[in-house]
């Protein structure tokens, strides 16, 4: 026995309290009309519904996946981050990329700097000049202090 049926319904949409539709069912026997049954809202179960009290149901499944009227009123879960909580984020990114550029550009200078005026640095007792008595020995009194012995790599 074939029992073909058909369902037409409008195209899946976001409104949970309604649904039109129509079922077709085939003639009982041959020569007959078919029947057509209404449908509406009553005869609709959602997604997670729970039918009970019911001896027995004859079911149709219409929409599904994603056309189901549950899951296209769904909406992607919003963030948890705040506008200013994702600009103070950028800020402090920026700040710190800034940073590291201040430093690289810093220490480049110093380095140059203080390559170029190393006779200078007398503070720090470095002289290329090997006979020349490191300038803090200069004192009176300090004349019998060798000079020191500098390292040439």
């Amino acid at each position: 026995v074939n029992y073909i049926a058909t369902l037409t319904s409008e195209p899946p949409n976001t409104h949970v309290n309604n649904f039109t539709g129509k079922l077709t069912l085939p003639p009982v026997h041959e020569g007959a009309r078919s029947e057509h049954t209404p449908l509406d809202i009553e005869n609709v179960l959602l997604r997670g519904a729970v039918l009970r009290n019911t001896e027995w149901v004859i079911g149709l499944a219409c929409f599904t996946g994603a056309d189901t009227k549950l899951v296209m009123n769904s909406v992607a879960t919003p963030s948890k981050f705040s506008q200013l909580d994702m600009l103070i984020n950028r800020t402090v990114t920026l700040v710190f990329m800034i940073m590291i550029v201040c430093v690289f550009c810093l220490g480049a200078a110093a380095s140059a700097v203080n390559h170029q005026h190393f006779e200078e640095l007398w503070y720090a007792g470095y002289s290329r000049d090997l006979t020349e008595p490191w300038p803090y020995f200069n004192l009176e009194g300090s004349s019998y202090i060798e000079n020191p012995v500098w390292e040439d790599k």
